[in-house]
């Protein structure tokens, strides 16, 4: 959606009509079925299957393997760094089609180029044409071409959760969660719940953590901690979690048009659960709009705040490095290092460093990766205060004062140019 909206891009969205039984089967791989009712002949013969059926193990790679090789003979190349985006460039002129299972999404200059890659792709495979935008994987996406401003929102999948877990009427927050009595979800002797329930509404906070609101991220990973034995504190979390959805159906994420370059803030806990183990938390931008974020427990456990830190920062500069290249792929070109926001300046000197020190020398070799990108000007770190670090709400429990923050958005670029998260 950056990409569009920068690119004053036509947005078309398709989906492949019974996608999986139009995809061939590969030959290497020989599955016979039985004859369906009605068919039978007495002969009890088997039948090879030529192409795919829904409920097959091997269905969706099929189609995948089939839907690619037609998109690739339209002139298309698949991306480097996602497999589902493909790219075709003509002169200055750059086409994409994102696939996600049998949807389809078309990016192109103006509507005559969008609709003869539909065209070509009509003619390979069965499919329905949905018109400009506007309702894609559960999220309500409003593209106003004239200001260029695309505003992506989940409260029809919101409301549906709610429904679906009889929380349609329920009390609102203000906040996803609260910190109080944190010895309770780590107590054993608390009563067990339905397993199914809890991992349900998880799994359907998540997707919406995932797509439109990072603002529950760190809520949907703590609870996703618990996946293997709910019990009752833990199901009092999610509903938690749900109330403050119920309280925040009207916000979403905001796409405008700046610049392309990317820019991310990176922040850590330390030691802040029972088993000492720290939260690393990051946000990436993309002209002003959020990208990517994660919300993640450290694998180790850290010996310090600059150690987490650091840690942190490692992570971020895996996913910063994915992308950079992303980005360089859709032609929105990184000038330069891309501007990291720390607020731990001993963990920014630690990355800068290319010696071995005391404090530093114990730390795993795969989170010197950060010492890498920063040696060869990829990334450029610089040091923020606690007050504007846009990843704080993603290492903690914040309370509503910084949940508040976090969904207006109320901070400054280095360039002086406001970053919104939400919208509402």
């Amino acid at each position: 959606m950056a990409a569009a909206v920068n690119k004053k891009y036509i947005v078309l969205q398709a989906d492949a009509d019974t996608a999986f039984v139009q995809a061939l089967m590969d030959k290497d791989v020989l599955i016979y079925v039985d004859q369906p009712p009605g068919y039978e002949d007495g002969t009890h013969r088997k039948m090879l299957l030529i192409k795919a059926l829904y409920g097959l193990n091997q269905a969706a790679l099929a189609w995948y393997k089939d839907c690619r090789k037609i998109v690739v003979g339209l002139g298309f190349h698949a991306s480097a760094y996602d497999p589902c985006l493909y790219l075709r460039r003509k002169g200055d002129e750059l086409e994409m089609i994102a696939t996600y299972v049998d949807d389809f999404l078309i990016f192109a200059r103006t509507q005559a180029m969008a609709d003869t890659i539909l065209d070509l792709l009509e003619a390979k495979m069965k499919l329905k044409r949905q018109g400009e935008i506007n309702f894609f994987l559960g999220i309500n996406i409003k593209y106003d071409k004239s200001k260029r401003i695309i505003t992506m929102i989940q409260d029809a999948y919101a409301r549906k959760i709610l429904e679906r877990f009889g929380m349609t009427d329920c009390h609102g927050y203000a906040t996803p969660e609260v910190d109080d009595r944190e010895d309770l979800w780590h107590d054993d002797s608390q009563p067990q719940v339905d397993q199914g329930v809890f991992r349900s509404m998880v799994g359907s906070l998540m997707f919406l953590m995932t797509c439109t609101r990072p603002d529950i991220a760190h809520a949907v990973q703590r609870l996703s901690r618990h996946l293997h034995d709910p019990r009752a504190p833990h199901l009092v979390g999610a509903k938690r979690v749900l109330r403050y959805v119920k309280q925040t159906l009207d916000i979403g994420l905001t796409f405008r048009s700046r610049d392309t370059q990317l820019i991310g803030y990176c922040d850590a806990s330390w030691a802040t659960r029972p088993d000492r183990r720290s939260t690393s938390g990051f946000i990436f931008f993309v002209g002003g709009s959020p990208v990517s974020w994660q919300s993640a427990r450290q694998g180790v456990v850290a010996m310090s705040t600059c150690e987490a830190e650091y840690v942190a920062l490692a992570e971020l500069a895996k996913e910063m490095g994915w992308l950079r290249g992303l980005l360089e792929d859709m032609r929105m070109h990184q000038d330069g290092p891309s501007l990291t926001c720390c607020d731990n300046k001993a963990a920014i000197s630690t990355s800068e460093s290319v010696g071995i020190a005391t404090r530093s020398k114990h730390i795993d070799v795969r989170h010197h990766f950060i010492r890498q990108l920063a040696e060869d000007r990829v990334i450029c770190l610089r040091h923020v205060g606690t007050a504007d670090q846009l990843a704080d709400a993603l290492t903690k429990v914040s309370t509503k004062a910084a949940i508040d923050k976090f969904k207006t958005g109320s901070w400054k670029r280095f360039q002086d140019q406001p970053i919104r998260i939400f919208w509402n």
